[in-house]
């Protein structure tokens, strides 16, 4: 759960970063500078498209995160088309304001979408991260109590084990070396008891 919300910031952040790269961009005249952004927005994108991938296989089996990131896939897809195909191109035919009209327009759209569905799978993936912590301390909570009682028993049993012990085996042994002590003292009148085992 927490390296599905660690993921998801990472994408987050990056996406933050393509948007600045494309506004940096605009504002370039270098033909170098403009490619060394457009190489960062494309790594960028890169390391978004391996750790969306990742995230996908990973909440495979929670379908309201999959739903959510289904949702952030195609306003994503949308957005990555419209870089690709319109917003770069424009820049790089000097076509500034138009690039503009784009990225304040339907991508600043669809970057607010994506921010939004971004920080609601982040709060789902850290509740779930929690509760999945605090169902674990409970277990935990709950071995230690059993071993505990457990001990208890065990010690309880000792006990009692202890004082059978001593009633069958030691109090028999007491009284013979008392009988045997008082024969010793001079005593031939000493009987001892004999209990008969089955």
């Amino acid at each position: 759960q927490t390296s599905a919300a660690v993921a998801i910031k990472d994408i987050r952040a990056n996406q933050n970063a393509i948007r600045a790269d494309q506004f940096a961009m605009i504002l370039e005249t270098n033909r170098a500078s403009l490619d060394l952004r457009n190489q960062d927005i494309k790594d960028r994108a890169k390391e978004n498209d391996e750790a969306f991938q990742a995230l996908k296989t990973r909440t495979q089996l929670e379908p309201l995160l999959g739903s959510k990131l289904a949702e952030f896939d195609s306003v994503r897809t949308d957005y990555l088309e419209t870089r690709r195909t319109q917003v770069i191109p424009l820049i790089y035919d000097a076509k500034t304001e138009e690039a503009k009209r784009l990225l304040v327009g339907i991508q600043e759209e669809r970057s607010q979408k994506m921010r939004a569905l971004a920080n609601t799978m982040v709060v789902e993936a850290e509740q779930r991260a929690r509760a999945s912590v605090a169902q674990a301390e409970a277990n935990a909570r709950q071995s230690v109590q059993a071993f505990v009682l457990a001990g208890i028993v065990a010690l309880a049993l000792c006990v009692v084990a202890v004082t059978f012990l001593n009633s069958v085996l030691a109090k028999p042994l007491n009284e013979l070396s008392s009988a045997t002590e008082r024969v010793a003292a001079g005593d031939l009148t000493t009987s001892i008891r004999f209990r008969e085992r089955s």
